[in-house]
């Protein structure tokens, strides 16, 4: 048997980061939508490009950042998971115009949380002195089929809001 005792590993963090990527596309692609990876990680993993029931291409996408864990840290209610995020990406995030979305894939549940991120939050959030903040995903925002229809309509109203300023002055 072949023994390799140094040079690169594949840790549990890589093996979570595709179990989360993969978990999130099991939820869009059925959909009917198309999710792309970013190969390069500037605070973004995944574009969600949406198209009507009926198949025509919606204007504008969503933006995800995906993260996964073993451990999620419950409030003490359970009402929501207390995550950590890094500020660098606060104030890159809160200059988007299009909807920012952050998944929690929880490895020990095989369940994904999600929150969207707005600008006004994120602002708010990246003023702060520390590295990073923490936020939390409600447990009831499960990212599921349904999810992935809440957030469609989320950046659908968006883009109606932004056509009606520049309609109206």
């Amino acid at each position: 048997m072949l023994r390799i005792t140094e040079g690169t590993r594949r840790t549990r963090e890589h093996i979570l980061a595709d179990l989360s990527i993969v978990h999130a596309e099991s939820m869009i692609i059925p959909q009917g939508h198309v999710v792309e990876r970013l190969s390069n990680d500037y605070g973004y993993d995944l574009r969600l490009i949406t198209f009507t029931e009926t198949g025509f291409l919606e204007p504008d996408h969503i933006l995800i950042q995906v993260k996964a864990t073993d451990n999620p840290k419950f409030l003490a209610d359970r009402s929501a998971i207390a995550f950590e995020l890094e500020r660098k990406h606060l104030w890159t995030w809160s200059r988007e115009l299009s909807p920012i979305i952050l998944i929690l894939y929880d490895a020990s549940e095989s369940r994904a949380y999600w929150l969207q991120l707005t600008r006004p939050e994120l602002r708010m959030l990246a003023q702060t002195n520390q590295a990073t903040c923490t936020v939390h995903l409600p447990t009831n925002q499960i990212f599921d089929p349904d999810a992935v229809e809440t957030i469609r309509q989320i950046k659908n109203d968006l883009v109606a809001f932004y056509e009606r300023q520049t309609t109206h002055g």
